[in-house]
């Protein structure tokens, strides 16, 4: 691989012109493709696409058109909003992007036949009671009977309870919000909240719609919108304005760091242009492979600035210690060749490592069912790769073209001659430090919890507080569980078994279920022949004329109730056979509303469970049932994140050792690389337990990430380690440490920028990456170069002083901890010796050092 770094190198130096418009035609023809890449914040997009779910969705959907409600609330005039209303609904129906609009209830069926759905044990009850009742006013209209029971307290009448009954069966006939400041109309759009792109397209349409009938005639009314339609419509905005604000604000921030530590202006153009290309020509690739971005992998971008800038830290950074060395008088031209010949063989091959690490963690991801998982990691380290190739493909070549600074700072390698060794009992406290922490945190990992507040997740806004306040006036969801039987016969059967649940578990979270069969009871006839004879005991009320019962109007409009005749399915007013029924197909619906509000995954594991014991009863039952709800999918995810989590972070550690054992071939330094990143990640969660971070399914795909970025620190100092030899770890912090602080700020730029999210899922990934990188990189460039030393006596190579990594950790970890980080900062800023006397005495001590190593490696 050297030959072919060094002839690649002497290629693109001679030839840079050819290079950079290879680049250009790649960067162009990405554009052109990633016009056609979107964004889905659904979580339908994290689900495997034969999950039972979306099976679920697409087949309902055809029946259906939709799976929940959207809400119109017009507010202004009351003297305009309902015939408004009316000629909204009518263009509203017309139109081919909405199933059904209603504003007004059919008050008249239960003002005709409303009787008849009371259950017949309670028409019986009241048949009784009304009897006995005007019998008692029969007799006392009897002048020879005294009345013993005027002092005691009169119970209220049966009459009383049959209107009262019967009127809480009767809807109004407008629905208007308590406050009376809106009047609503309940719309169906043929288009499942879950399926953004369509659901886009008729919410558009359906303003268009509203927008045009308001008109001048019905101006001053104000019109808004409520249901989980919208509510998603406005995440999945908000989230894509998050992420492209955080991709924003990372290469900024990435660039201008960069330009602030070399001091060069130029370095925004030689460092941000490949990392451009390179997300670029990524986007094009998870445009080709995947189509979309989803809730999870739409946080890559921002990411990939922090990763993929970091080869050209490491390139630039090298390539500007290279111009620091050469002392030729050549003209700018050819030193810059020649330092870039030197730079980049000495640092593709650690690059590579790092990304083939980062990228080997990300495709582990991919064996997860999650799709959060798996097309994250897919498209993630397909990026690492491609930002490396671009990063040695443009970097090099613009470093040659563009002319720059022809003189260097060469303080920093004077810096560099005179950094002091890391003492040992400061080395042995840095040690006990890490370790004390990582086995405090150790201690802690049980109380990190998993938990999914989703409404608190999608942040505050006005869209998702309007909705509240609709759901609650409405006094249930927008989109309850809806479950598709064939025939009359098996809804009656169903809602019978549901109710019989919901009797037998009150502790379960199933409230009420709703279908066609409430309105066509089965014992039809039964409750009429009790409805006839409630009629005659009111004919003998009213026949009495003064009696102590209700007043003759109110009797008068129950004795027409009571008169209804039975009715079929056919003659359900369309308000309730637009929910109830399909369009087409024998099919029925049965909704069911929850207690509770479905917010946090637990209340939802709930209700899943319940759910599913439904369709359990249902398939014992005989009746062959379709299952679907929205927070089913909700319930899925959190349910695939536990089960594919525990799997993915074996594997990526599994890809990351083999990569490891790959490039350093020596077990003991895998371990030492290894071992650091796993140090940091339990630091990270000794970090969460302090903090009461909790793990979410923004967050989660955090773990795994930082397993790929943290490693590339550890990777990029032992390579310098294993280049200069042993008794060099200050040098080998003072270089690779440099570039590593640069990076590793970068990436926290990267992925830290999602704090500014107003989504609070993308807030917390942002949070717990910024920790985990901190963690991992205190771990990779303070403890490991502290455990080198540690692991050196007398200037020989740890391997030399103890057998194995196992037994150096058991035998050494009992010192006292102090100012790792200092020191870390120290070697990485440069700084050495104040005084020419001190780097003198340093010189003849480093000197000695190397000559009793020397001569314990001869008698070795």
């Amino acid at each position: 691989m050297q030959r072919f770094l060094t002839r690649y190198a002497e290629s693109l130096t001679q030839h840079p012109g050819r290079y950079l418009l290879l680049a250009l035609v790649l960067a162009l023809g990405a554009a052109v493709v990633v016009t056609g890449l979107r964004f889905e914040s659904s979580y339908l997009a994290l689900l495997p696409e034969n999950a039972k779910e979306i099976k679920a969705i697409k087949e309902v959907r055809r029946f259906t058109g939709g799976t929940s409600e959207l809400v119109i609330a017009i507010g202004g005039d009351k003297n305009k909003r309902l015939p408004f209303a009316r000629r909204l609904v009518k263009r509203l129906n017309a139109s081919s992007q909405v199933r059904w609009a209603q504003a007004e209830f059919p008050v008249d069926f239960f003002e005709q036949g409303g009787l008849l759905l009371l259950s017949a044990e309670t028409l019986t009850e009241i048949r009784d009671e009304l009897g006995r009742e005007i019998r008692a006013a029969k007799a006392k209209a009897n002048p020879m009977l005294i009345d013993l029971d005027d002092e005691q307290p009169k119970q209220a009448s049966p009459l009383a309870t049959l209107k009262a009954r019967f009127n809480e069966r009767k809807p109004s006939r407008t629905r208007t919000t308590s406050d009376g400041r809106y009047l609503m109309v309940m719309v169906k759009p043929n288009a499942a909240s879950s399926e953004l792109a369509e659901g886009r397209r008729i919410f558009a349409g359906i303003q268009s719609i509203v927008s045009d009938t308001m008109g001048s005639a019905y101006a001053g009314l104000e019109v808004r919108y409520a249901g989980s339609l919208l509510v998603n419509l406005e995440e999945n905005e908000q989230m894509a304005k998050d992420l492209s604000l955080a991709s924003l604000i990372a290469l900024i921030l990435a660039i201008g760091l960069i330009t602030l530590v070399t001091r060069r202006w130029v370095a925004v153009l030689i460092v941000g242009l490949p990392l451009v290309v390179g997300i670029l020509v990524t986007l094009a690739v998870a445009r080709v492979l995947v189509g979309h971005l989803n809730l999870v992998s739409g946080f890559m971008v921002a990411a990939l600035v922090g990763l993929g800038v970091d080869f050209g830290i490491h390139l630039y950074l090298r390539y500007l210690d290279e111009l620091a060395v050469d002392h030729t008088k050549s003209d700018a031209r050819t030193q810059r060749v020649a330092a870039m010949r030197r730079a980049l063989p000495a640092t593709f091959k650690p690059c590579l490592t790092a990304a083939l690490t980062t990228a080997g963690a990300f495709l582990a991801l991919m064996v997860a069912d999650f799709r959060g998982f798996s097309e994250y990691g897919l498209i993630a380290a397909v990026g690492v790769v491609l930002t490396l190739l671009t990063t040695f493909l443009v970097l090099p070549a613009l470093t040659v073209l563009l002319k720059g600074r022809s003189t260097v700072d060469r303080r920093g390698m004077a810096r560099l001659k005179n950094t002091r060794p890391l003492a040992r009992p400061l080395a042995w406290a840095m040690v006990l430090a890490g370790f004390g922490f990582a086995i405090f945190a150790a201690t802690k990992t049980s109380e990190v919890r998993f938990y999914n507040d989703f409404h608190r997740l999608k942040g505050s806004s006005a869209a998702v507080a309007f909705d509240d306040y609709i759901t609650k006036e409405l006094g249930g969801s927008l989109a309850p569980a809806l479950i598709m039987v064939d025939g009359l016969k098996q809804a009656r059967r169903a809602e019978s078994l549901i109710r019989q649940q919901i009797s037998d578990q009150r502790d379960g979270l199933i409230e009420r279920v709703f279908s066609l069969a409430s309105l066509v009871p089965s014992d039809l006839e039964r409750r009429l022949a009790l409805s006839g004879e409630i009629r005659q005991e009111l004919e003998r009320a009213l026949e009495l004329g003064d009696f102590s019962l209700e007043d003759a109007h109110q009797a008068q409009q129950v004795y027409v109730a009571a008169g209804a005749e039975a009715w079929g399915p056919e003659a359900v007013p369309d308000f309730f056979r637009s929910r109830l029924v399909a369009a087409h197909g024998n099919k029925y619906f049965l909704l069911l509303w929850p207690r509770k509000e479905l917010r946090n995954d637990r209340v939802i594991a709930s209700w899943a469970k319940d759910l599913d014991q439904v369709m359990l009863s249902l398939k014992h039952a005989g009746v062959a049932g379709l299952l679907l709800d929205e927070n089913l999918i909700a319930a899925r995810v959190i349910s695939l994140i536990r089960e594919d989590g525990p799997r993915v972070m074996v594997v990526a550690g599994l890809v990351v050792l083999l990569i490891l054992f790959l490039d350093f071939r020596r077990p003991y330094h895998v371990l030492l690389v290894g071992g650091s990143v796993v140090l940091g990640l339990t630091c990270m969660v000794g970090v969460m337990v302090l903090f009461e971070i909790p793990l979410n399914l923004f967050n989660a795909v955090v773990l795994p990430s930082v397993l790929g970025i943290g490693i590339d620190n550890a990777v990029h100092l032992m390579h310098a380690y294993r280049a200069r030899g042993e008794g060099s770890i200050p040098k080998a912090v003072a270089t690779a440490g440099r570039a590593a602080l640069l990076s590793t700020a970068t990436t926290a730029i990267g992925f830290g920028s999602a704090i500014v999210a107003h989504h609070l899922g993308l807030h917390q990934m942002g949070l717990l990456a910024l920790i985990g990188i901190g963690t991992t990189f205190v771990t990779a460039t303070v403890v490991l170069p502290a455990l080198l030393r540690v692991l050196e006596s007398d200037g020989r190579p740890a391997v030399a002083v103890v057998p194995g990594l196992a037994r150096a950790f058991a035998e050494r970890s009992v010192e006292a901890a102090q100012s790792g980080i200092h020191q870390a900062v120290f070697f990485a800023s440069g700084m050495g010796a104040s005084s020419a006397r001190q780097q003198s005495v340093q010189r003849a001590k480093v000197g000695r050092e190397r000559s009793t190593a020397r001569s314990t490696r001869s008698a070795a």
